[in-house]
């Protein structure tokens, strides 16, 4: 006997990964349910890509203003209302919810929206807790929850002076000194803009360098120019203690055999995060997950067939655009029944910090430590027209390829629209295309994007060069000898 279910697929959690994978369903005709406990949305809306990427482009503005003169223009220190920037940050951000996010939107797409707390009963059914425990079962269900922040234990930290990504943006009041443990695009990005406003920044960051994950030229790079902003680091060390006295509060930084004390208003928390998985039930439901998220293979399916989670709540890539398409994958995998997998390899990511920090595929010690052989391409800035025009010359693309066909093991951009630029490495990478079909695909002048293209130039040229001198030698009897490196003023 065929069992009834309310719905064909329940989605727990209303973020990216959510409302992708609840709009796909309904779309397909599916009867869905999306059951959020707090606001849809998610962190990206609410505390995430949005309002810091809203406050990173009023910084800009701030910067843009005080180094008029590189214009021709007066520079003019802007009388900056915090309070009012943050008004401006939080109209946008409900803009962007009210256009696509809100519970009234979704329902007007087929989604039944029940905000409320679910908990599995079993792997078909949910109760929800508000509603008196009410039951809802489902043949599917993708869960969604996402992370939190993690907060360390510093002996001596009062809670009231704690920011994390999940109140940072209801500020309304500027610190006047801010202490930022962990230098991750987070820290990084938080850490300028602040710094922009006018706090006093302090970055304390365990690893050697900020940005750790990323190709060190580029942290380097985007580590000086926030040094020149007058942004502090303290890298290799960590906060150990905190104390308050009669001039405020101050913190104990070691470093190595060495500590020192730094004086601050607020601490910005940006060191880590933990999946959302505690309350689920997911016990009872015979979902497996541990400390880093629930355990799921490539089509985002977890231990139970027809139970798939996707976004940060999984031990999978943090990323939005990786969250979303990760929904798409496990809806296309439940509805249709394709053999679909999830984006892994091509993922690029982006610090938003400026300039712009934009990464694809692997550096350059990942590839030695696999005995990968490649080459490297180092492009600057200075040599792309639209970036000199815009003052924003400073910064390089560097490609790590192969050395004979030219596909991109790893593409890595820092400088102004660095994000932009990355992606159309990433459709190369995708698609297997060598540096060649860059090359000789026209791009529009002036744009940054030509910089991609003129990277590839470089490498076309400098192999083509034997066959080219072989060619003139045979037709023209040349006994020359062609330059290794060719520049971009002599590439046609």
């Amino acid at each position: 006997m065929a069992h009834h279910f309310d719905y064909d697929v329940i989605v727990i959690g209303g973020g990216a990964a959510g409302l992708t994978a609840s709009g796909i369903a309904a779309t397909l005709g599916a009867r869905t349910a999306l059951v959020e406990r707090e606001r849809t949305g998610g962190e990206c809306t609410w505390s995430g890509c949005v309002p810091s990427k809203t406050l990173l482009k009023a910084a800009r503005v701030v910067w843009t203003m005080r180094t008029a003169d590189r214009y021709g223009l007066a520079a003019v220190e802007p009388e900056i209302d915090f309070g009012r920037v943050m008004a401006a940050m939080r109209a946008t951000r409900d803009r962007i919810h009210a256009a696509a996010d809100a519970p009234e939107h979704l329902r007007l797409r087929n989604i039944d929206v029940i905000e409320d707390e679910a908990v599995f009963v079993d792997s078909h059914t949910l109760g929800l807790r508000r509603d008196g425990g009410r039951l809802i079962t489902a043949r599917y269900f993708i869960i969604c929850t996402g992370s939190s922040p993690v907060i360390p234990h510093i002996p001596g930290l009062p809670a009231d002076r704690v920011l994390t990504n999940a109140n940072v943006f209801e500020l309304n009041e500027l610190p006047a000194s801010l202490l930022v443990i962990g230098g991750g695009p987070m820290g990084a990005e938080l850490s300028q803009v602040f710094g922009r406003f006018g706090s006093r920044v302090t970055v304390v960051e365990q690893a050697p360098e900020i940005l750790p994950c990323d190709e060190p030229e580029c942290s380097a790079f985007v580590r000086g120019r926030l040094e020149q902003e007058g942004i502090r680091f303290q890298l290799g060390s960590r906060v150990d203690a905190v104390a308050h006295d009669d001039r405020g509060y101050h913190a104990q930084v070691i470093t190595g055999e060495n500590w020192n004390t730094v004086r601050f208003d607020r601490v910005l928390v940006a060191s880590g995060r933990r999946p959302n998985v505690l309350g689920l039930g997911l016990e009872a439901a015979g979902v497996v997950f541990d400390e880093k998220g629930i355990q799921i293979n490539h089509s985002c399916q977890t231990s139970i067939p027809h139970i798939y989670a996707c976004g940060d709540v999984t031990n999978g890539l943090h990323l939005t655009h990786v969250a979303e398409d990760m929904a798409r994958t496990a809806v296309m995998r439940i509805l249709l029944k394709l053999p679909a997998a999830y984006e892994r390899r091509s993922v690029p990511r982006v610090t938003f910090t400026d300039p712009e920090s934009a990464h694809l595929g692997r550096t350059a010690a990942e590839l030695h430590e696999k005995g990968v052989r490649f080459e490297t391409i180092n492009f600057p800035y200075d040599r792309i027209d639209r970036a000199v025009t815009d003052h924003a010359d400073g910064g390089f693309v560097l490609l790590h390829i192969s050395p004979i066909a030219g596909k991109i093991h790893g593409a890595h951009i820092v400088g102004a629209r660095a994000g932009e630029m990355i992606n159309e490495f990433t459709l190369a990478m995708r698609n297997g295309l060598s540096l060649r079909t860059i090359s000789s695909t026209v791009h529009a002048y002036p744009t940054y994007l030509l910089g991609a293209r003129r990277a590839a130039d470089q490498w076309y040229v400098r192999q083509s060069s034997p066959k080219l001198l072989g060619l003139l030698k045979l037709l023209f009897g040349y006994r020359g000898k062609l330059p290794d490196s060719v520049g971009t003023d002599e590439i046609v």
